[in-house]
């Protein structure tokens, strides 16, 4: 699907078309280009590389390239892959902006944030506002290898389904042995009650229809020797 199919305006966006993927053809505008910083993945702290994608209507397109480890500065990537340069086609997934945080900030040439009005007023032109997008391909190759893909969350439930099944099992079982320990503990108070005394005749009596089993065989044969 076409960017201008998906997001019809700069400020639309639906949140059923999240991730879905669009292709866009324009120019990269480098110079502009900005990190995201809180990015960590698989432990290591790093950053997202934001490029303005500069499209034929003359609107910018936010895409994020991908990310990259924090370098020796602390502050910075140690290097920063060129976007190709010239006319280029992106496939990317679109995502929804982010809110701001409140007390964080970031140094020149970052964001604390992807919260799309505040890159847009950085970037002084029409830009997308409503979504942008994480790549996943881009043609012509560039020149450098990109910044690693940003990893797409997992969707299943992985193992929190089954540990729910199971504590929901447990649960019910708690429930069980309680109403079989309060009802054990009525019977045992109420022994002398005359609607007990007869419930644990009847109970008796079904016992004694039935056949013995073997160990009540036993009993009474050790009784009868004595």
């Amino acid at each position: 699907m076409s960017l201008t199919d998906a997001l019809p305006a700069l400020d639309a966006f639906n949140a059923d078309e999240k991730w879905l993927p669009v292709t866009m053809t324009g120019t990269y505008v480098a110079e502009d280009e900005m990190l995201v910083r809180g990015r960590p993945r698989d432990g290591a702290p790093g950053f997202e590389v934001l490029t303005p994608l500069r499209l034929p209507s003359g609107a910018v397109f936010i895409v994020d390239r991908g990310w990259l480890p924090t370098g020796e500065s602390q502050d910075a990537p140690d290097h920063i892959p060129t976007p190709p340069r010239g006319e280029v086609t992106v496939v990317a997934r679109l995502k929804a902006g982010e809110p701001s945080i409140v007390g964080r900030g970031a140094i020149p040439g970052q964001v604390a944030t992807i919260e799309l009005p505040l890159i847009a007023s950085m970037l002084a032109q029409p830009t997308y506002t409503g979504a942008y997008g994480v790549m996943t391909s881009e043609s012509p190759d560039p020149i450098e290898a990109p910044p690693a893909s940003v990893q797409r969350p997992q969707l299943d439930e992985g193992p929190h389904l089954s540990y729910a099944f199971q504590w929901i099992l447990f649960a019910i079982m708690g429930f069980i042995g309680l109403g079989w320990a309060i009802r054990n503990e009525w019977r045992i108070r109420n022994a002398d009650d005359p609607k007990e005394i007869e419930r644990n005749a009847g109970v008796r009596a079904k016992k004694a229809l039935r056949s013995p089993s073997d160990a009540e065989i036993e009993d009474q044969l050790m009784d009868e020797s004595h």
